[in-house]
């Protein structure tokens, strides 16, 4: 499946366009590639606890997108996760939507969560940066 793509003057960004992971990131400046291996790509982590159970964790990896827009100019994307699977205790009605933005030389990213549930979203991670490679 071809990656989502926003970009400017000054860096590219890459998305899996099934999960929403950041897979690339690249300063289009200097040629630095800051992620380099796709596979190593994250979005988000969240920290659900469960009864007898505080790692409870929600890897957004692991999470199939329900909605993706971006903009004309590729320069801001939403990405929407109606409903996620923990790693210990299944489906969870929570909706994560992350939006990310390219101002000036910055990707800016802004969350919102939707718990539907009565557990408690402990800790909200985002961005998750799976693969930082040294500048060349």
């Amino acid at each position: 499946m071809t990656p989502i793509v926003l970009q400017n003057r000054t860096q590219k960004l890459e998305f899996n366009a099934e999960n929403g992971a950041l897979t690339s990131f690249s300063s289009k400046l200097t040629g630095w590639k800051i992620f380099d291996r796709p596979h190593l790509g994250l979005s988000f982590k969240l920290m659900v606890p469960l009864e007898g159970q505080r790692n409870n964790q929600v890897l957004g990896e692991k999470q199939a997108l329900t909605k993706t827009t971006v903009s004309k100019n590729r320069k801001e994307a939403t990405f929407v996760w109606d409903g996620v699977n923990s790693e210990k205790g299944g489906a969870l009605d929570i909706r994560v939507e992350i939006k990310v933005k390219l101002i000036g030389d910055a990707a800016v990213y802004y969350t919102r969560i939707t718990n539907r549930t009565k557990r408690v979203v402990e800790n909200v991670y985002v961005p998750c940066m799976g693969d930082v490679q040294d500048a060349p």
